[in-house]
């Protein structure tokens, strides 16, 4: 089921390929570019990160794969060049997706590219100014404590400084995106699944994919880790209800099809059924400010059905005809608009009874 928001135009698939390939290709230049900047400086970038990392007094560094170390090199660069490139992206990004996206997941998107993008430089800068080091240096004893005479491989310093850099990146950003999107009421129960399929199951994916050879024993118990705490700290938001009272169950029809019902209150109005009611038969009841004057409202009805995947609706409280947009999404999503009115009443014994067999289908 596809909607079309009201800041949404009908367009051939074709029209959006072409915009993002231009998009894309911009950014995909502009990387380029920089990275060939970013080059001819990165010899003093490592020698510095290298310094801040190293464990002992003397010179304990040393390189035993130059050819190894060109590659570092240049993927230091490519790294630096993409970063850099993060706040166009973004602005790219943005441009290419707003159309499509609503009122609040524009909000939701700029908060989380801008004070993202901010709480992530300033982790990197404490997790590789003072967290590395320190790690580095308790290993440093504990091999002087052993009596050995410790010699480094500042490649593989730099792996695994990078892998644990972007381990933090992937579950730091996890956390955030869902910590965000819960505060603006985006993640909710209904839509918990959804969520979790993109935030921390791409993650996870992502972990798996990107692991070195030298970590190879480290990627299960990081997903696990990155599941569970996803879990625990989007709880409270997992399990909100958000505009939704009632519960919603699976029904079947005359012909065995799959139904789910929902009554929309709007502009006051209230059905027949309290929440109680609503729980007892299986039946959510969503309550909005208005649904003919607030478009936040009803692209928040939208998203519900959608997701939701509703196939039977009751509204209470609007004007005898509805919202052109709405009308036009119900027909697009396959959703049955059985009544409308002020005063819709069913009977409580068993809704779909009178729903799907008396009233006309709209």
């Amino acid at each position: 089921m596809a909607i079309l928001l009201e800041s949404d135009a009908e367009k051939a698939v074709q029209s959006h390929l072409n915009d993002f390939s231009k998009r894309a290709g911009f950014v995909f230049v502009l990387v380029a570019v920089l990275t060939v900047i970013w080059s001819f400086f990165i010899d003093d970038v490592l020698k510095t990160f290298l310094q801040s990392l190293q464990p002992c007094q003397d010179d304990c560094l040393n390189v035993y794969g130059p050819a190894h170390w060109t590659e570092v090199r240049w993927l230091s660069s490519l790294f630096l060049g993409f970063f850099s490139t993060m706040p166009v992206m973004f602005h790219q990004f943005h441009a290419f997706a707003k159309t499509g996206l609503t009122k609040d997941e524009q909000r939701a998107l700029t908060r989380i590219a801008t004070l993202g993008c901010l709480m992530f430089v300033g982790g990197f800068f404490l997790l590789t100014t003072k967290l590395l080091p320190i790690l580095f240096t308790f290993g440093h004893n504990a091999n002087i404590s052993s009596g050995l005479t410790p010699e480094y491989n500042a490649l593989e310093m730099l792996t695994v400084a990078t892998y644990l850099t972007w381990m933090f990146a992937l579950v730091f950003g996890t956390w955030f995106i869902l910590i965000m999107a819960g505060r603006m009421n985006i993640l909710t129960k209904a839509t918990a699944d959804w969520w979790r399929i993109r935030t921390y199951g791409i993650a996870g994916l992502l972990m798996l994919l990107t692991v070195p050879a030298q970590a190879q024993a480290l990627s299960i118990p990081m997903v696990v880790f990155l599941v569970a705490g996803s879990e625990v700290v989007a709880r409270p938001w997992l399990t909100q209800s958000g505009i939704v009272k009632g519960r919603l169950s699976e029904w079947f029809d005359d012909d065995g099809r799959r139904r789910k019902l929902v009554i929309v209150e709007t502009d006051g109005a209230h059905s027949a059924y309290t929440p109680e009611q609503a729980a007892d038969i299986g039946v959510a009841i969503l309550t909005v400010n208005s649904l003919q004057h607030n478009q936040e409202d009803r692209e928040r009805v939208l998203l519900f059905l959608n997701h939701a995947r509703i196939t039977d609706l009751i509204v209470c409280g609007v004007e005898p005809n509805i919202h052109e947009s709405l009308s036009e999404n119900f027909q697009r999503m396959g959703i049955t608009l059985h009544q409308e009115g002020r005063d819709a009443s069913v009977a409580l014994e068993h809704p779909f009874i009178t729903l799907l067999g008396d009233n006309a289908s709209r």
